[in-house]
């Protein structure tokens, strides 16, 4: 019977956004690319490196595999190889993280594909577009009877962006036979057009116009900054990305595409949150009260490119309810955090009545902010109020300046060099 993985025999009754249309397409690129099942063998090999894998279970590279016969397959049911080494490959949006031990199972079978070199190596394909719908016991094979397959016992994953930044590269080389050019040039149209949540996208520039293309750009950014054995990994507020840093004072260093420019315009904005919450607000604040010059390095920011802007907000239990309309001069905001340290505590129920007033005669927030916040507290049976007068710190790049950077390849140094920039002015040291 005729494998989906002839060119000429594609799924008849799965769509293009199918992941099993999608392991087809990548298998045939693999099948018909020697360039590419080459670099795919060594982004395996590569991973095993990582994890210490021992020499005598790495898989071979392409070109000591010489002349044995290779055979690519999808939606197989049976392993038929014997001998040879053996390894379970994961593709999937994201990297994925198990402990448990690949090793063989008894359940039945349909593999998303077989890579087999005769007498040498096989590899289970299994495609996962997205990581949370990873079924572990799914990467684990069912061997043959009498099989001499030596396991590797550890779970290989790949991302998807990384198999196509592989792609765009050996393109961008001029390397390729043009059939094989052809056939990545096909390849990059089906996942623009099916899979784009997908794509690396290396710059701006490929993301087009569209925020939310431009935010996964800003995720990738962001994970080029994160050092090595740090811990930190990439976290999400909606759609943007940020580094947790954990600071004394800063949880937060955010990148994402700047939503407040008009659309065709569309840039990205580095933020940071100094003093978002009471616990963070307290060292803030007494630090800026007397530390020569600690206030003055803050405002100084706002010389350049960057906005420095009042955040006040209440909360309640960690969620932020009231925003205060009112403008106050981030100086003069500033100052009177420094001078009333004392305010920034827990407010007991009985007490809301009394802060609030004092907020509004102080000029902290206006009559209407005020009676905002008693509708959210007050009103309710909420028994305490948090008093965060926090301060938003952004960097914007406006479309045409984030293009040209990133093109260069600057813009990763340029969110680096700003991020340390306002650290430093809010008195933390930078982890990236």
């Amino acid at each position: 019977m005729m494998d989906h993985i002839n060119y000429f025999n594609p799924f008849k009754t799965k769509p293009g956004e199918h992941e099993d249309t999608l392991t087809r397409a990548f298998l045939v690129l693999v099948r018909l690319s020697p360039a590419m099942r080459a670099a795919f063998l060594e982004m395996i090999r590569a991973h095993q490196h990582e994890k210490g894998c021992e020499p005598s279970l790495l898989v071979p590279s392409f070109a000591l595999l010489g002349s044995a016969t290779v055979d690519v397959r999808t939606q197989i049911e049976r392993i038929t190889e014997t001998e040879g080494a053996l390894v379970s490959v994961l593709i999937a949006n994201e990297k994925y993280e198990h402990k448990g031990e690949i090793k063989g199972s008894d359940r039945k079978p349909v593999y998303d594909g077989l890579l087999t070199y005769t007498g040498r190596l096989v590899v289970v394909i299994e495609n996962k577009p997205c990581v949370e719908n990873v079924w572990f016991e799914q990467l684990r094979p069912r061997l043959p009877k009498d099989c001499q397959l030596a396991l590797y016992d550890r779970l290989v994953s790949l991302r998807w962006r990384d198999i196509i930044s592989t792609l765009l590269d050996l393109a961008a080389g001029k390397t390729l036979h043009p059939s094989e050019q052809t056939l990545v040039s096909d390849f990059q149209e089906f996942i623009a057009e099916k899979w784009p949540e997908l794509n690396p996208y290396k710059s701006l520039r490929q993301c087009g116009k569209d925020a939310g293309l431009q935010r996964k750009r800003c995720r990738m950014i962001l994970e080029d900054l994160l050092p090595r054995g740090s811990g930190l990994s990439i976290q999400l507020d909606g759609e943007s990305p940020y580094i947790p840093v954990g600071l004394p004072t800063v949880q937060r260093v955010m990148l994402t595409a700047n939503d407040k420019n008009d659309r065709k315009e569309l840039g990205c904005a580095l933020g940071i949150w100094p003093a978002d919450n009471v616990t963070q607000a307290r060292p803030f604040y007494k630090r800026l009260a007397v530390v020569p010059g600690a206030l003055e390095r803050i405002l100084a920011l706002s010389e350049g490119s960057c906005e420095v802007r009042p955040n006040l907000h209440f909360s309640y239990q960690g969620t932020q309810l009231v925003f205060p309309e009112k403008v106050v001069e981030p100086g003069a905001y500033l100052r009177y955090w420094c001078g009333h340290q004392a305010l920034i505590h827990r407010v007991a129920r009985e007490g809301i009545e009394e802060f609030l007033r004092r907020m509004q005669a102080d000029g902290m927030i206006s009559a209407h902010d005020a009676e905002e916040a008693r509708k959210k507290f007050s009103a309710t049976a909420r028994d305490h109020l948090n008093p965060c007068p926090g301060l938003e710190i952004f960097y914007r790049w406006p479309r045409e300046t984030a293009l040209e950077l990133d093109d260069k390849g600057k813009l990763k140094t340029e969110v680096l060099e700003r991020a340390r920039e306002a650290l430093e002015a809010v008195g933390e040291k930078s982890p990236v």
